[in-house]
């Protein structure tokens, strides 16, 4: 078996000691995610700031191609007509309403992704019946905020070990 460890030395001596670590596979963040890089699920703040900055049409487009979702999906979770989306301008700012409901989507996506370990698995989560959830999917609550916060619970639940 090979030696998957990193060597690094700590002088310039031959005969140094040497510190080894672990190959670690290192995974990156869906482009749409990197919005909210590291902010923590309480950081309101932060939050704040970014849904008033206003989010790029590129990272509703980023977030479509991540989450699967349909155009059509799409505009009823933000409840907005498809036409509106489709008429945006590629260079355009959402406005705070857009961009509030879709930060809340990238908030509960990166949690999913945590806890599932996988986009592709979250995926397939999102559009199932959960019985935890009254036998809905969770997509179905998605364009509500409380709804958001019901699928988030949820996903803790899972994260903790509790099922319903």
């Amino acid at each position: 078996m090979k030696d998957d460890t990193k060597k690094y030395k700590l002088t310039e001596d031959a005969n140094a000691a040497l510190a080894n670590e672990a190959a670690v596979a290192y995974r990156s963040m869906p482009s749409p995610l990197r919005v909210i890089g590291n902010i923590g699920r309480g950081d309101k703040h932060s939050f704040l700031s970014v849904v008033k900055e206003g989010l790029g049409y590129d990272t509703l487009v980023g977030f479509m191609k991540m989450s699967a979702f349909h155009i059509d999906e799409m505009a009823l979770i933000l409840h907005v007509n498809s036409r509106t989306i489709r008429r945006l301008d590629p260079k355009s700012t959402l406005n705070i309403d857009l961009s509030e409901k879709l930060l809340e989507l990238l908030r509960l996506y990166r949690f999913g992704i945590e806890i599932f370990g996988d986009m592709d698995v979250f995926n397939v989560w999102i559009r199932r019946s959960i019985r935890g959830l009254g036998d809905v999917t969770p997509m179905s609550l998605l364009d509500t905020g409380i709804g958001v916060e019901i699928v988030m619970d949820e996903l803790e639940r899972l994260a903790y070990g509790v099922y319903n």
